[in-house]
């Protein structure tokens, strides 16, 4: 996003631009002292942690009836109680690289993670677009996972971010549609809003991870549609009135 704006500000230098683009330099400025701390522990760039590749494994998974979703390792190795219906078959699949995993130092399963991973979506491309898909589900529906049954408490997602996802694509075509009567502002939260929920999806989407960008995309949706439809009450009135 900083990138982005930073090109943007060479051919616009309007202030909401200016102010964008200020906005995201000081966001990426309280980050430096964590990277610049991760940096000096391990010497990589950018590092945010050591479970992304962890991540990445469950989500490059090949194996049917399994979704994508993060599982603890400590529940493969039976470390802690297992709250799936069908344990002995997630630790026949993983349980042995788990293991030889385990026994190296966080970075290095991180790396170990990470080629495994990238292995898989290579030689599952498809399963790994079905676990992507599952972790879109998941994102507004907090379903599926793998081997835990669905609850009553996933119907209690089911109108309100059914209504969210229809109510976002209208007003993204629209957006998309007629974009140059649009506000800077307002593109400028639509592609952070795109940003952030492709992130959530490429890592493992869950409902309570799409919490803090609900009010943002619910003013994208009022800002938008206020944008592009008008009801003219008084002239379905007078309409009213000669029938």
């Amino acid at each position: 996003m900083l990138l982005g704006s930073l090109l943007v500000l060479i051919f616009n230098r309007s202030r909401k631009v200016k102010l964008g683009t200020l906005t995201l330099f000081f966001g990426f400025v309280l980050c430096l002292p964590y990277l610049a701390y991760t940096y000096s522990v391990t010497g990589k760039t950018f590092l945010w942690g050591t479970q992304g590749g962890e991540m990445l494994y469950w989500r490059s998974t090949p194996f049917e009836n399994e979704y994508g979703d993060w599982i603890s390792p400590d529940v493969i190795l039976g470390n802690i109680p297992s709250k799936y219906c069908d344990i002995e078959t997630l630790r026949l699949n993983h349980g042995d690289f788990i293991k030889e995993v385990s026994q190296h130092s966080a970075l290095e399963q991180d790396e170990l993670y990470k080629a495994k991973a990238i292995e898989n979506i290579k030689n599952h491309p498809t399963k790994y677009l079905k676990n992507t898909l599952a972790s879109g589900f998941r994102l507004f529906y907090n379903y599926p996972f793998t081997y835990i049954p669905l609850k009553t408490s996933n119907y209690f997602y089911l109108i309100p971010n059914t209504f969210l996802i229809v109510f976002l694509i209208i007003s993204l075509s629209m957006g998309i549609y007629k974009i140059r009567v649009l506000k800077y502002e307002i593109i400028f939260l639509s592609i952070f809003s795109i940003v952030f929920i492709g992130g959530l999806i490429l890592l493992d989407g869950r409902v309570r991870h799409l919490l803090p960008i609900i009010p943002v995309l619910l003013i994208l949706i009022v800002r938008i549609l206020n944008r592009f439809i008008q009801i003219n009450l008084r002239q379905h009135q007078q309409l009213d009135s000669k029938f």
